[in-house]
This record gives C-alpha cells, sequence and structure tokens, in this order.
C-alpha cells in the first residue's frame, strides 16, 4: 500500500504522501487495538484472566463487517467514478493498470 500511495502521490509530494499514511494507519492500528480490547474485556470470565470464546468471535465478526462495508464502499466509489468517466468519454479511470 505505501507504494501506491507513493507511486500516485505528485513527485514533489511523496514523502508527506508516505508520512499522512503511515500516521493514519499507527492511528487506526492503535483505535482498533484499543476498542478490540474493551471487547474482549467484555467477555472476561470472572475470577479469571482469560477470556470466553464469544469474546473472539465478537472480534472476527466486526472485523468481516468492517472488510464488508469497506468492500462495498470501494465497489460504488468505482462504478461513480466509471459512470462519470464515460459520461466524459472516457473508458477508465487513470492509474487503472488491469
Amino acid at each position: 500500500m505505501p507504494s501506491i500511495v507513493a507511486e500516485l502521490s505528485p513527485p514533489d509530494e511523496t514523502g508527506i504522501a508516505t508520512g499522512v499514511y503511515n500516521s493514519l494507519r499507527t492511528l487506526g492500528g492503535s483505535v482498533a487495538g484499543a476498542v478490540f480490547g474493551v471487547i474482549l474485556t467484555s467477555f472476561a470470565i470472572q475470577g479469571t484472566t482469560a477470556v470466553a470464546q464469544a469474546g473472539y468471535v465478537t472480534v472476527w465478526l466486526v472485523c468481516a463487517s468492517l472488510w464488508a462495508l469497506a468492500l462495498l464502499l470501494v465497489i460504488s466509489r468505482r462504478r461513480a467514478i466509471t459512470a462519470k468517466l464515460i459520461q466524459a468519454g472516457k473508458s477508465e479511470p487513470a492509474g487503472d493498470r488491469s
């Protein structure tokens, strides 16, 4: 992913773009770790430091749901961009290397 960010950013802003990407990735990992820590703690077995299996299942369901949502957003965004390009007379988005 960092190579895509660097490739698609203007040459004079590559350092800024990759720095922002890395900062947001770190922030996202921190927030996700905190949220999943809270979820797992809520499934802690009383009197122990163990977590019930339902806690882990919940974390995986949250991850799967967010992944599916992101996929739907990417697909809908791609269709909207493609439709605009077709109306403008272009056949495919710039940077599409398929």
